[in-house]
């Protein structure tokens, strides 16, 4: 009588588990439903940024766009790790986590470069237009400048890009130039930052004049290499989004054949 207890037992306990796992294939299914909706959203925005003929630059109004959509990580802990995977095929859970894991890559790439992309726009702006300008064709453009720091106990000089100056009032640009401020950011796709044009070498920003040995060592302008790192992103949202479409079609077929089994009789 012990032993047939014991193995009642076992079936009943083996039965309660692939009645979860049935119940949690469902609820994962409709969560990949809706991660489908989103991605589906922002794939849309991100193929309306994209150039649309090559040596183009990306659709400004649309990478803007782009940043405003809620795209948010998938909640991992919620999704994966309070799953029964008692009957699962071993296949359907690394397709799951490969497939939470590449959609986590999606939305950080697409924020990244929503943000870079759009602070990056003036410069690859100008870029385009100079490269397009036969007769700018062999000069290096400006938007070098140094910056100083005296905080060390040494000095220290920053190379900076410089985005031209204005004036403390926006409605009133024809102010004294010691009054202007120099508009500069220290990293492509980083923050503007703003010092005086004139003064103190602690408080202002030092324009680089272009010469023939510059145009040799420089043999990229900030402009050019804004454009090729955005070229790049684009290239590496456009292999995240192959992945998950790949993944997403054999999961949902895996998952739905789960779902649909029928539940056994369990004690």
């Amino acid at each position: 009588m012990f032993f047939v207890g014991w193995a009642i037992g076992n079936i009943s306990v083996s039965r309660n588990d692939y009645n979860l796992t049935t119940e949690h294939a469902g609820r994962i299914r409709d969560q990949v439903d809706k991660i489908h909706k989103q991605v589906e959203k922002v794939k849309q925005a991100f193929l309306d940024s994209r150039p649309k003929k090559e040596g183009e630059g990306p659709n400004f109004a649309a990478i803007e766009a782009l940043g405003d959509i809620d795209f948010k990580e998938p909640d991992m802990t919620r999704d994966l790790f309070h799953t029964n995977y008692f009957s699962f095929e071993p296949a359907t859970v690394q397709q799951l986590f490969n497939y939470y894991n590449d959609v986590t890559i999606l939305a950080k790439q697409i924020s990244d470069h929503a943000s870079r992309t759009k602070n990056d726009q003036a410069t690859i702006d100008k870029y385009l237009k100079s490269r397009n300008d036969k007769d700018k064709k062999d000069k290096l453009e400006g938007g070098l400048g140094v910056t100083f720091d005296y905080s060390g106990k040494l000095p220290a000089a920053q190379l900076v890009e410089t985005l031209g100056s204005e004036c403390p009032k926006a409605d009133d640009q024809n102010c004294p130039l010691e009054d202007r401020k120099a508009i500069f950011r220290t990293a492509l796709g980083g923050s503007i930052q703003r010092k005086s044009v004139k003064g103190l070498p602690k408080d202002i920003v030092v324009s680089i004049t272009p010469t023939e040995l510059m145009s040799k060592v420089m043999t990229s302008d900030p402009g050019s290499i804004a454009f090729q790192e955005s070229s790049k992103r684009t290239a590496a949202i456009f292999q995240t989004l192959g992945r998950i479409t790949e993944t997403e079609k054999q999961l949902l077929e895996s998952l739905k054949k789960r779902a649909n089994q029928p539940q056994l009789f369990a004690l």
